[in-house]
């Protein structure tokens, strides 16, 4: 970065990867805003008469109410370029542009089978209702999973039974410290040969699929974390995120509660080492139980929520596959009391709670779409009809909480540095407190009222005050009006920083002008001199997207705002 200072003017250029890429149009198209009262025929007959060579036509008309049509012409020789100046110049015309090419859903993945995936983005043709969906494709314009602020690499464990190691459209987790199938336990972590996780049904390292009927874990992982926007097969609730296979989906207890042993010693090796060795797990994900169970009768089990809990995680669990209020039949997992653990029913397209699922106004916190979910099953493939239930339901929440630690900001991480207890509460209660569309079938059936929304959890995400850029404190503190104007925003090359009426309030001190990005991640930190009134910034390399900044005086926040780069 290079930085020059002058009476009134600083540069610098940002260092990051990409240039802005211009849309594509159709050459022969223009869109044109005619100003009000204009007659489209009599500009079209003016216009024509008046340029030789042109025979420019209505294509159809797009706004009647705000006089905007599409207009066109054949004839090749005349370039858009020209004809766009040429309208743009004449007297009836309000607004002209390019027809522009190339465009597409915002956060909408390319993946062969998305549109049969209306858990994700319900348009109505692939769902009863509309809207009845997790609005992913809005979520996934602020997050895609993958590592932290921080850097830490996100993980999932999912405890079940069938995962397929080889499916192209899934990431599983690897222990680089273990070497497979040595029986040694490499890393002296109590397991031996856990290279691809760990199966406590048989105690070692096995946690492969063994035919066609051991599908469950395949299909609950991909909602979690099939890859997104890879050409292929369906698209997860993360699209980049390590999914820890841990086969622990027992009739026996004791082997479901060593499964979450098994999970809980990866995350506290991962904290104590410093991340080389472990794993950053931060939800799990439980698509079985013990229907009418008793918290009372199954302590142990029930404890485990709180004790991963004391180590950053946050579990998720699928109730109950019957109309049954659990919270006065009771269910294991989901009547469990733990602080950590989030109990989730089973919505269908139509945003409605399914008839054979479980509920209860104190015990069930959410609903998540589980009817005809389809997902990843082995040997490599994918499935969706008839694979319905609270088991389809419940990795879209373990998915979600996953997403929100890659959307968190830098100062989160911050704040709750030697706290992960605290880090993995707040996001449980900022997803059962906004990341959720509230609908009648759940209204008194459950905690929240509602259905799972992946965006709103991440914006509440982004809302934690530790990430919240909008305070004005030292300008409203003096009483005055403060004001940073950067123009043009957005910007593709360039643009002006102007600061205004502020030099009676920071006095001589220096100031800093600090800009993050949507994941809290700093990209710029520069300390300006006293008197500055403005500068320019400059992209090389950064890429596309929206930034954040500060303007920062006397350890207060002057000003704040957003910047877009497109």
């Amino acid at each position: 970065m290079k930085i020059i200072f002058t009476l009134f003017l600083i540069s610098f250029f940002m260092n990051a990867a990409g240039q802005a890429i211009s849309p594509g149009y159709y050459p022969n198209e223009l869109i044109v805003q005619l100003n009000y009262r204009e007659n489209v025929e009599g500009f079209l007959s003016g216009f024509n008469s008046a340029h030789s060579g042109y025979n420019i036509q209505i294509k159809r008309i797009l706004s009647g109410r705000l006089n905007i049509w599409l207009i066109g012409w054949d004839d090749k020789l005349i370039g858009v370029e020209k004809t766009l100046t040429e309208i743009k110049n004449h007297p009836a015309v309000a607004l002209a542009q390019f027809n522009h090419s190339g465009i597409k859903m915002r956060g909408v993945p390319n993946d062969s089978l998305f549109s049969n995936q209306w858990d994700m983005l319900n348009d109505g043709n692939n769902g009863n209702v509309a809207g009845a969906d997790i609005s992913a494709p809005e979520a996934w314009d602020i997050a895609t999973g993958g590592v932290t602020a921080k850097g830490d690499t996100i993980v999932v464990a999912v405890i079940d039974g069938g995962f397929d190691l080889n499916h192209p459209d899934l990431d599983f987790w690897k222990n680089r410290n273990e070497i497979p199938g040595n029986t040694i336990d490499d890393d002296n972590n109590g397991y031996a040969d856990d290279y691809d996780g760990w199966n406590s049904i048989d105690n070692n390292g096995d946690v492969g699929y063994s035919g066609f009927w051991d599908q469950h874990a395949t299909h609950v992982s991909g909602t979690v974390g099939a890859k997104g926007n890879n050409n292929i097969g369906v698209a997860g609730v993360n699209w980049n995120v390590k999914i820890l296979p841990v086969s622990g989906s027992s009739s026996n207890e004791a082997e479901v509660v060593a499964a979450y042993g098994y999970i809980l010693e990866m995350r506290a090796r991962y904290d104590s080492s410093n991340g080389v060795a472990g794993a950053y797990i931060v939800s799990t994900n439980s698509s079985f139980g013990v229907d009418y169970g008793q918290p009372a009768d199954y302590p142990i089990w029930c404890a485990m929520y709180d004790s991963m809990g004391k180590y950053g995680i946050v579990s998720a669990g699928a109730t109950i596959n019957s109309n049954v209020d659990v919270d006065a039949q009771g269910d294991i997992p989901t009547a469990c009391p733990s602080g950590f653990l989030i109990s989730v029913t089973n919505t269908n397209s139509s945003d409605q709670k399914v008839s054979g699922a479980g509920y209860g106004l104190t015990t069930i916190d959410i609903g998540a779409p589980g009817d005809d979910i389809w997902s990843t099953v082995p040997p490599g493939d994918y499935e969706g009809n008839n694979w319905t239930g609270t088991s389809m339901a419940t990795p879209h929440v373990a998915g979600a909480i996953a997403l929100m630690y890659s959307a968190a900001c830098d100062s989160i991480f911050n704040e709750y540095s030697g706290n992960r207890q605290g880090l993995a509460l707040l996001m449980r209660d900022l997803l059962l407190s906004t990341g959720y569309d509230s609908i009648p079938s759940l209204q008194g059936k459950t905690v929240t009222g509602g259905r799972l929304n992946l965006h709103k959890a991440l914006l509440g995400v982004q809302s934690v005050p530790a990430c919240d850029t909008s305070a004005i404190s030292v300008a409203e503190r003096h009483g005055q009006t403060f004001s940073v104007n950067v123009f043009p925003n957005p910007f593709k090359e360039m643009a002006r920083v102007e600061i205004g009426k502020i030099w009676g309030i920071i006095g001589a001190e220096n100031y800093r002008f600090i800009m993050n990005d949507v994941f809290g991640r700093e990209v710029l930190d520069l300390t300006l001199p006293s008197g500055l009134m403005a500068f320019f910034i400059e992209r090389n390399n950064l890429q596309n997207g929206v930034f954040f900044y500060r303007l920062i005086s006397e350890n207060e926040i002057a000003g704040s705002g957003k910047i877009v780069i497109e």
